[in-house]
């Protein structure tokens, strides 16, 4: 039998952090830096489909969401809880 076991998911991240909160329908452009929504998160895997952009300005704005290598990313919004690693996708 397979016993699941649980962390606080503060003792298995070195840092955790919210993304953007606010109006973004402004702040998109046709190019620039790749900004990720909760709709391009699906269980297990990135969907890069309607992917929206934003200026560096704005990306320099909101430096503490950076993902980086190996960062997991959780929806709270939409489907709360579906997570994708930033290596997977379809």
């Amino acid at each position: 039998m397979l016993t699941k076991k649980t962390k606080p998911l503060g003792d298995l991240a070195e840092r955790i952090t919210v993304g953007y909160v606010g109006s973004m329908a402004s702040e998109y452009v046709d190019k620039g830096i790749p900004f990720l929504r909760s709709l391009n998160i699906r269980p297990f895997f990135f969907d890069p489909s309607n992917l929206k952009y934003v200026t560096s300005a704005f990306h320099n704005k909101i430096k503490k969401s950076t993902l980086r290598p190996g960062d997991v990313a959780v929806v709270r919004t939409g489907s709360p809880g579906v997570a994708a690693d930033r290596k997977l996708t379809q």
